[in-house]
This record gives structure tokens, sequence and C-alpha cells, in this order.
């Protein structure tokens, strides 16, 4: 018999074992890799299958949310963005969930996944993310999908950030102004 592991359970768990809240970790995840040492990973990661699944069946906004704390967690492995672009049939309503959220390592991943996938609205939520998002790592990840996608606005966009006191975003912008493709 196939035991069907719940991801509520499963991300409670990890939780409990960085000793952190979703909050918490929302602010201040520290740094390094340290997420990967999470000994549950295998578990965590066949919930996250049924989650998925379960949302394919239908979009459950409580399985969702949790899916982007399994999201935001795995931001140096970015398997379970993998899973998602690769399983999720309904990217519509889980992506604004997600630009809604709090976690801004699920954002980021979600404007890298805008700069890969086919849907409707995709210049406009990355556009978003671009003048709104409050972290500058999600704004560089952003501006970056949109450049893929639409340079001419990707270049609009980039003129507000050559002056930005963020190094990083400010080097990005740069870069797309004069047309580099290296970053």
């Amino acid at each position: 018999m196939i035991k069907i592991l719940d991801i509520q359970t499963e991300i409670l768990k990890f939780w409990q074992w960085a000793e952190m809240s979703p909050e918490d970790y929302s602010k201040n995840r520290g740094y390094g890799e340290w997420e990967g040492l999470y000994p549950g990973w295998k578990e965590l990661e066949k919930a996250i299958d049924e989650a998925i699944f379960k949302l394919n069946e239908h979009f459950d906004y409580k399985t969702a949310e949790i899916l982007i704390q399994a999201l935001a967690i795995d931001n140096e492995a970015e398997g379970v963005l993998e899973k998602i672009e690769g399983r999720l049939k309904n990217y519509k309503d889980f992506i604004e969930l997600v630009i809604k959220s709090n976690q801004p390592e699920a954002r980021w991943q979600i404007a890298e996944l805008l700069g890969r996938i086919n849907l409707k609205n995709r210049d406009e939520i990355l556009s978003n993310l671009i003048i709104e998002d409050e972290d500058n790592y999600v704004k560089r990840r952003a501006l970056l999908s949109l450049n893929l996608i639409n340079p001419l606005r990707a270049i609009q966009l980039a003129v507000k950030f050559v002056d930005n006191e963020d190094d990083y975003l400010k080097m990005v912008a740069t870069k797309i102004i004069s047309g580099e493709t290296n970053y």
C-alpha cells in the first residue's frame, strides 16, 4: 500500500525542524543553503507531488498556500519550481497566489517561471513585480525574465533602476539597457 503524505503535515515538520514560522522565514531566512540539510526532504517531496496532483484535480487555496511555503524553502535547488513547471496545470491561480504571498523566495522563482512559460498576462505580472515588489531580488529576477519575453518593456522599466542603491539591481538594469545578454 502506498502511503499518501500530506503536505500540511510535512511542511509543519520542516518549520519545527527549522525552529521558525513561515512569517519569520519570509522576513529573514538567513544565508546559505541550510534548508537543504533538512532530513525529511524525501517525505516533503512526496507530499509536494501529492499536493500538485490534488491542485490539478481541484484548485484548493489552502493546499496552494502550503505549496508556496515549500517553493520558498526550496529556493536553492529549485526542484519544487521544476515540479510546478512540469506538472501543475493551473498556473494562473497559483501564480496569482504566489505574487500576493509574503514569501520573496517564492515570488522570485515565479518571476523566473514566467520567463519560461506561456501565460497570457505574464508581461503585466512581471512588470507589476518590477514596479511594486518591495524585494530587490524579486525585482531583479522579474526584470531578467521580462527581458527574455519583452525586451523593449524591460528596457523601459530598467531605466528606473540605473541609479538604484542595490548594486545588483543597478547592474542588471544597466546591462539590459545596453543590450548585454551576459548577466
